[in-house]
């Protein structure tokens, strides 16, 4: 039996037949602002880690035409990003429910590419655990998809 695995942050890779990235929402159950910033923004803006990193983010982050957005449940809120560029949403969802989507959407200038999956937006979901997910690519040669 063959089996592909493909580490959880190379699919946030640069994605050119897509275009220019315009922005990204995400839902999790867990969240790692750390995490977030330092490792997965890095991956998809393929910046290294130096001294510049953070100034590279920020402009990367500003420039977009929409804000990095993520959803996640208020139980499991540890604190806010420091990049003021991504917006946090904690989501109470009511007494006994919890918001345990995990979705990642990435907006391009000619399409979209949808992450669908059981990780969360942490160090675990993404580099230790073994999580399962699928990666679903739309563009403009999609046009029955909308």
């Amino acid at each position: 039996m063959r089996q592909d695995r493909l580490k959880l942050l190379e699919v946030f890779s640069s994605t050119e037949s897509q275009g220019e990235l315009l922005g990204c929402w995400a839902t999790s159950y867990e969240f790692n602002p750390d995490f977030f910033q330092r490792d997965l923004l890095h991956s998809l803006f393929d910046i290294s880690d130096g001294e510049l990193s953070r100034i590279m983010l920020e402009a990367k982050l500003r420039n977009l035409a929409y804000p990095v957005t993520v959803m996640m449940d208020a139980e499991n809120y540890l604190h806010q990003p420091t990049s003021m560029q991504i917006a946090l949403h904690a989501s109470q969802t009511g007494k006994g429910s919890r918001l345990h989507a995990k979705v990642f959407i990435l907006i391009y200038e000619l399409g979209i590419r949808l992450l669908v999956g059981s990780s969360n937006l942490t160090r675990q979901g993404y580099r230790e655990n073994l999580e399962v997910a699928t990666v679903i690519d739309l563009n403009n040669k999609h046009q029955e998809y909308g």
